[in-house]
């Protein structure tokens, strides 16, 4: 195992004074190190599962041996993360560290002993660092690896669209009239082409009046416009939201009775929604949610049935505006007590509101 790394010429004087030389050659041994030293050379551990056994081993004492995993491989599709155990066993002692993706000791048992474990909470999709070390002895040991825990996110999604031209289904997977007291000839939601949060479309709030579109006109006056989406099942539900993208502007005088709005609803029985209104003005694109464990007025609704949801605009009899624009609807549910699919986005401050619906 050794490599010459010099051929040295000695000279020798014997007890006779005799002198005399010889060519030594110097020897460097080199052993092999199964595993990196440092975080830079550390060993990548990818695809493992429980009960993981890898090999390694100490060339002296006080080797150091470095491995290293994302943690997003492994805690994609779980609510809150897993937990990871890590045992070393050694024929001598041996000490145990996880450091995170800058160095810092998340968990470590440094009292030296023939088999240490340490366990953590892997949480988020950096860099992990596993850092074992010998202490008294060279040799063979092994790493075991196990994950812990951690709640499969099984989440649903129940209907979602981004209003395309393509994508005609919505179309016919919504109820959507007027019912406003005035009449049912007053525009409501429909397709339009001069906003849009991704893509080219979105709906308008009197979208289905195409004059009014093509006019670049305000909404009118007296509209209940509806856009209802439903029944569908929550009975297996433990979390779930509704969200959409919406922007534009209505009448700003808001008293007792909200006068203009834009509506994110839901309803246990189809007639009476319940949920947040938006008013005023809105210019950049912004997120409606509703979580379906805390309605304004229903409550947790998840382990119903029959649920439904709407998108609704209303104005009163006076001063106009451009609107509200709605895209990026998605509706989702998940049977664990969290969503990890949560929309993460800043969701926009609403005002309490409800309204009931008097089909045709």
């Amino acid at each position: 195992n050794g490599k010459i790394s010099k051929r040295l010429i000695v000279w020798f004087r014997d007890a006779a004074g005799n002198i005399s030389k010889r060519k030594i050659d110097r020897i460097r041994y080199q052993s092999s190190d199964d595993h990196g030293n440092s975080r830079k050379k550390a060993t990548l551990l990818t695809g493992f599962g429980n009960n993981t056994t890898i090999k390694g081993k100490f060339e002296r004492p006080n080797d150091v041996d470095y491995f290293t995993f994302n943690g997003g491989e492994f805690i994609s599709g779980y609510s809150g993360g897993r937990t990871i155990k890590i045992s070393v066993t050694t024929p001598g002692d041996a000490s145990v560290r996880l450091e995170d993706d800058k160095g810092n000791s998340l968990v470590s048992n440094i009292t030296p002993a023939a088999t240490n474990t340490i366990e953590h909470l892997v949480s988020n999709s950096k860099a992990y660092f596993i850092r074992v070390r010998s202490s008294n002895k060279s040799g063979s040991y092994t790493m075991t690896l196990e994950w812990k825990g951690g709640q499969k996110d099984e989440t649903t999604v129940i209907y979602s669209t981004s209003f395309e031209p393509g994508d005609t289904a919505w179309l016919f997977d919504f109820e959507r009239y007027s019912n406003s007291e005035i009449g049912p000839d007053l525009p409501y939601w429909g397709e339009d082409q001069r906003e849009s949060n991704q893509g080219v479309a979105s709906i308008w709030c009197a979208g289905s009046d195409r004059n009014l579109v093509n006019s670049d006109s305000n909404y009118k006056p007296d509209m209940k416009a509806w856009a209802i989406y439903g029944p569908f099942d929550l009975s297996d539900a433990r979390s779930g939201e509704f969200t959409f993208s919406f922007m534009g502007k209505t009448e700003d005088r808001l008293g007792e009775d909200l006068t203009d709005f834009l509506g994110a609803f839901v309803s246990i029985d189809g007639t009476q929604f319940h949920g947040w209104a938006y008013f005023n003005d809105w210019p950049n694109w912004s997120t409606a949610k509703v979580d379906f464990t805390d309605v304004p007025t229903l409550g947790d609704v998840t382990g119903i049935n029959k649920v439904w949801i709407a998108v609704f605009f209303k104005s009163d009899s006076t001063v106009e505006y451009k609107g509200i624009w709605v895209d990026d609807l998605k509706i989702v549910k998940s049977p664990n007590s969290s969503l990890s699919e949560a929309t993460t986005a800043k969701i926009a401050k609403g005002k309490e509101a409800s309204a009931i619906v008097f089909r045709k």
